[in-house]
């Protein structure tokens, strides 16, 4: 992603951890929406990730750990 114009409102988030996600630093903006370059704590997957959705907390670490976390919950629900 092209590194956008920053919004003069957009909340710096670098450097701060929020769930999992290690906040590396800001990759632009799309118009609309900014976005930030994360390490997963978990298993070290960068992905880029929307500001809205970090702060309001509805990501908390990657899909793949995501995926191995609930399957793990159901295997205990199993037995």
């Amino acid at each position: 992603m092209a590194k956008g114009f920053p919004y003069r409102n957009r909340i710096p988030l670098e450097g701060k951890v929020i769930g999992f996600w290690e906040v590396i630093d800001y990759a632009g903006c799309d118009g609309k929406k900014s976005w930030y370059r994360c390490r997963c704590g978990k298993c070290g997957t960068i992905k880029q990730i929307r500001a809205d959705k970090l702060r309001d907390g509805r990501t908390k670490q990657c899909a793949d750990c995501r995926a191995a976390e609930l399957n793990a919950i159901s295997l205990r629900k199993k037995f």
